[in-house]
């Protein structure tokens, strides 16, 4: 992939775990796990395949078997989302049940250091970090709904200032990261306090992944 090629990112709109759940119920949508890695391309036999490079982060969250695959491919490994061209035709714009299925045959070429992001049931709790994401079956490749869980982590402020932000230090990594709090949240604290901020888990370098400030957010002043 030249450095030059843009990679199509879909557009995320976010819903209700609720609303996911009733979705998968009437089986209207594609619903898979969210995976959390690199957008990249893999060509297989004559195949261009849109998945996410996983590489562990300290952070995360991972079921048995991602442990297993991390094991088996300590340097990371790919999780195929779908097709984007074959033999050089693009087919993006095709619906994503024509793409399921083209995907689908192309398993027996993946190299052993790739998987199918299977169609999943939505759980009553989450357990994964990003949750779940869903694709129209009629509709091409560009958009999705998503549910995510927010994990909520204690931190300590310590500094103030820089429209209307506050500088935390996350309790549980030591890492320091900013949190707009807006004017009425920012005048209810100060140097020292103790605030709860909701986040997308963590980034490798412990810092908290889209932090916001809870809705009990003051802990101490």
């Amino acid at each position: 992939m030249k450095t030059t090629d843009t990679l199509p990112f879909p557009t995320k709109h976010l819903v209700t775990l609720a609303e996911m759940q009733a979705i998968g119920k009437h089986g209207s949508r594609l619903i898979q796990r969210k995976m959390d890695g690199e957008l990249d391309r893999f060509a297989v036999a004559g195949a261009g395949i849109l998945c996410e490079w996983m590489k562990r982060k300290s952070g995360g969250f991972y079921t048995p078997e991602d442990d297993a695959m991390f094991k088996k491919f300590p340097n990371g490994w790919r999780a195929a989302i779908t097709v984007e061209s074959v033999h050089g035709e693009p087919v993006l714009n095709r619906s994503t049940r024509e793409r399921w299925g083209i995907l689908c045959s192309y398993v027996p070429h993946f190299p052993p250091d790739m998987i199918l992001v299977e169609q999943v049931s939505v759980p009553p709790v989450l357990t994964t970090e990003e949750g779940f994401c869903a694709h129209d079956w009629d509709a091409p490749f560009g958009s999705m709904l998503c549910v995510k869980q927010e994990q909520i982590y204690d931190c300590t402020v310590t500094a103030i200032g820089g429209t209307q932000s506050a500088e935390v230090r996350v309790e549980q990594t030591g890492a320091t990261c900013r949190v707009k709090l807006g004017g009425g949240k920012i005048d209810q604290c100060r140097v020292g306090s103790k605030i709860r901020v909701g986040g997308m888990g963590l980034t490798d370098d412990g810092k908290i992944r889209q932090p916001v400030a809870c809705r009990a957010w003051l802990v101490k002043f």
